[in-house]
């Protein structure tokens, strides 16, 4: 359940990539101006495809910032009327980053904000039941051990043996011990490479305290989307967060899937 707010005059049909994948819980509001009336073909027919709720909101004039001060006080507007607890800003435009810094830190609404910034949907919007799926990675605790292709006399003895005891074993012991061994599996999930990370934002300016902070959420985040949000909510920089998201982003697919 998101609302992405467009700055289509700023990220253009770019930004929109992905709007088909939205599900019925989202909702998209376009921000336009003149340059609405060049959007493809293609866009419209992905935003009619879209389960998505939208809607469109024109700029008729033209100054700096003008269209930036609508969305924003639209997104105050939307936050006091609806349920939606997560806001996504669709632009490159880093004068949101006061709109983002405002609402991350509030509570006086009674409920959890999350407030982002994107440069397309696409990053946000896979389908919702890819998003709960394909995380899975295997466990050296899921692995089975496998016994060697040739067996001394003496060792299949023993074999048949430890099986004969294990089928007089106790039915809740053994029920116990599937149990332990599925639910420590997830564990193993919280060992990351850091000096792979660490590659990934060679080219940033990073501090100490800032290896230490993106650890941490890289670690502890279930999936990319998890994350992104993480990331933007512990940098009060949003620029920085979006740098390190997009950095690591590929290196995070990789080690946690």
């Amino acid at each position: 359940m998101s609302v992405y707010l467009i700055d289509y005059e700023n990220v253009h049909s770019a930004g929109l990539e992905g709007v088909e994948n939205l599900s019925i819980d989202d909702e998209v509001v376009m921000f336009y101006g003149n340059d609405g009336s060049s959007i493809p073909m293609e866009l419209h027919v992905k935003m009619a495809e879209s389960k998505a709720s939208i809607r469109y909101i024109r700029t008729n004039k033209t100054a700096k910032n003008y269209l930036d001060f609508q969305l924003s006080a639209i997104s105050g507007y939307l936050v006091a009327t609806t349920k939606q607890n997560e806001f996504i800003v669709i632009s490159k435009d880093s004068g949101f980053n006061s709109v983002l810094d405002l609402w991350n830190n509030q509570d006086f609404v009674g409920r959890r904000l999350i407030f982002s910034k994107r440069d397309q949907i696409a990053e946000d919007a896979a389908p919702k039941k890819k998003r709960s799926s394909g995380r899975k990675k295997s466990s050296p605790l899921d692995k089975k051990e496998e016994l060697p292709v040739k067996e001394s006399a003496k060792g299949a003895k023993s074999s048949k043996s430890s099986k004969a005891t294990s089928k007089k074993s106790n039915p809740k012991t053994k029920a116990k011990e599937i149990t332990e061994d599925t639910a420590e599996a997830p564990v193993k999930k919280t060992e990351i490479n850091k000096a792979a990370i660490r590659a990934c934002v060679s080219d940033l300016d990073l501090k100490p305290q800032d290896y230490t902070k993106m650890y941490k959420v890289f670690a502890s985040s279930p999936d990319k989307n998890v994350y992104n949000m993480e990331l933007n909510k512990i940098y009060k920089d949003q620029d920085k967060a979006n740098a390190i998201y997009k950095a690591t982003r590929k290196e995070f697919e990789k080690q946690i899937g």
